[in-house]
């Protein structure tokens, strides 16, 4: 009898936050969590709202830091969260 799972979970989906900032450009993308399945990262992008809180909250840090330098960055309009396969990343590896 093994005790040990042989099972190996490929890491195939990305979910990624896309900021979108309010003088209509876009802010940063950024990888936010690694998933085996593509519905368990769809449905952890239907409920992300921890994360955006967390990227507003970390935003806005950096906007009343990089003001305090003399330099404005605009606020965040709103964050897309979005799934992508990792194989259409770009210069990923993991």
């Amino acid at each position: 009898m093994c005790l040990f799972s042989q099972e190996v979970l490929m890491i195939e989906f990305v979910l990624i936050a896309q900021l979108h900032l309010a003088d209509g450009r876009y802010g940063p993308s950024m990888n936010i969590d690694y998933f085996s399945k593509e519905h368990m990262c769809i449905e952890r992008a239907r409920n992300a709202e921890d994360i955006v809180e967390m990227i507003k909250q970390e935003w806005y840090a950096y906007m009343d830091e990089e003001a305090s330098h003399g330099h404005p960055v605009p606020p965040i309009d709103s964050i897309a969260m979005y799934c992508k396969p990792i194989s259409e990343l770009e210069g990923t590896q993991i």
